[in-house]
């Protein structure tokens, strides 16, 4: 199966969160899966509890991330993907937005990489999903 990348410039994907599409970078780098605090209100999801610990941020600072609670529902091309996080992914979402035009609400991390089996071919800018139930 092959995910519907958005902009051959970053790999970015069609996901939905809550049964809404949106759109979410697949980085490598990333060992969390992390959707955004300031989209909770439109996709209709709260926080959860606060994680032990922090991650430092693109802009150098210390910053709390949240667990998702049971109203939270992501997929890649009717895939459930779990282990998201809450957290401040701004920085990320507009730079993303600047270079490609498309707006993120979700960075999808290296575990959940794994789990769905994503594989990133830049040269015809396709990401497949090897996950199968």
């Amino acid at each position: 199966m092959i995910a519907t990348v958005l902009t051959d410039k970053r790999p970015v994907i069609k996901v939905s969160i809550n049964g809404q599409e949106t759109a979410a970078l697949v980085d490598t780098g990333a060992s969390l899966s992390i959707v955004s605090e300031s989209d909770m209100g439109a996709f209709k999801f709260k926080r959860g509890s606060k994680m032990a610990g922090s991650v430092i941020g693109l802009d150098g600072t210390e910053q709390s991330m949240y667990h998702t609670g049971k109203d939270f529902n992501f997929e890649v091309e009717g895939i459930p993907a779990y282990q998201f996080v809450i957290g401040n992914i701004d920085a990320v979402k507009a730079s993303i937005k600047k270079e490609t035009g498309v707006e993120i609400s979700a960075i999808i991390g290296y575990p959940t990489i794994k789990r769905l089996e994503l594989i990133i071919n830049p040269s015809t800018n396709e990401i497949s999903i090897g996950y199968k139930d």
